[in-house]
């Protein structure tokens, strides 16, 4: 029985699916490169890529359920723009700010537990303080701000800007030996932007009784060989500790003799 391709939400699942696709190939590229040493980078990158594409279908979906919500709630296109130039300063801002903050704290404060609570109380108002100055921005450049081209050009300056943020902080982490949170949050980062990205790729109806089954069949067998590859990655100790952000579900699937429980009681020396 054939698809029904002819209606809306077969094509949105098609473009889904292609969405989906190319997020998780391109997110288990840097990943599997991290494991190559313990789990190998050809044998790792399907189940990554398998995996990830179950994540950023669920992102993706999320974000292309919100768009319609989005537009019906600011119709006109000048203010969505606005939006997304004041979302995109105060991205800037905060990053910014909290990363020196954070610099300093760190030089000035031997105490971690001081120092974070610290950077927390501060931080809330930090944010809140470049919320208003974001909006107040967009509000002073009412009419470059409400240009889609300028817009969307502040998100990718905010964008790239994080990201070198971010790639700061994981090479810092490293040097300490504290690197695989860092590249948790550098892995999250990847992931949201690509989705972001993909969540805007609109096809054609032309041959779309061909391509919508096709990408929907690709994005269930490589998150099927995906899935039912990952105890590869599970019983690999050290690769775990690279991909920090599938260390739970890695945890669940691996072998009891890939992570043992630690001992309860002291184990009873023979006589």
């Amino acid at each position: 029985m054939a698809l029904p391709t002819r209606d809306v939400f077969a094509h949105i699942c098609g473009e889904i699916a292609l969405a989906s696709i190319l997020t998780g190939a391109a997110v288990a590229v840097p990943v599997s490169m991290r494991v190559a040493e313990h789990a190998g980078a050809l044998s790792s990158w399907p189940s990554l890529a398998g995996v990830f594409a179950a994540l950023a279908t669920a992102i993706v979906f999320l974000i292309r359920t919100a768009t319609p919500g989005m537009h019906k709630l600011l119709p006109d296109k000048s203010k969505r723009s606005s939006l997304l130039f004041a979302c995109s300063v105060w991205m800037l801002l905060s990053a910014a700010v909290l990363a020196g903050l954070g610099s300093v704290l760190s030089a000035i404060t031997h105490h971690r537990g001081l120092g974070g609570t610290t950077f927390a109380l501060v931080g809330v108002g930090v944010i809140v303080a470049c919320a208003v100055i974001a909006v107040r921005s967009s509000q002073l450049l009412a009419k470059a701000s409400q240009r889609t081209a300028i817009a969307w050009t502040a998100f990718g300056i905010a964008c790239a800007a994080i990201g070198a943020l971010v790639l700061l902080a994981v090479k810092r982490a490293n040097a300490d030996g504290n690197g695989a949170a860092a590249l948790a949050v550098a892995d999250a980062a990847l992931i949201a932007l690509l989705c972001i990205g993909t969540s805007r790729i609109r096809l054609p109806n032309v041959h779309k009784r061909i391509w919508v089954p096709t990408a929907v069949l690709l994005l269930v067998g490589i998150v099927g060989w995906g899935v039912s590859t990952l105890d590869r990655l599970a019983v690999a100790p050290k690769a775990r500790e690279q991909v920090l952000l599938l260390s739970p579900v890695l945890d669940l699937i691996a072998k009891p003799d890939a992570h043992p429980k630690r001992l309860t009681h002291s184990p009873i020396e023979p006589p």
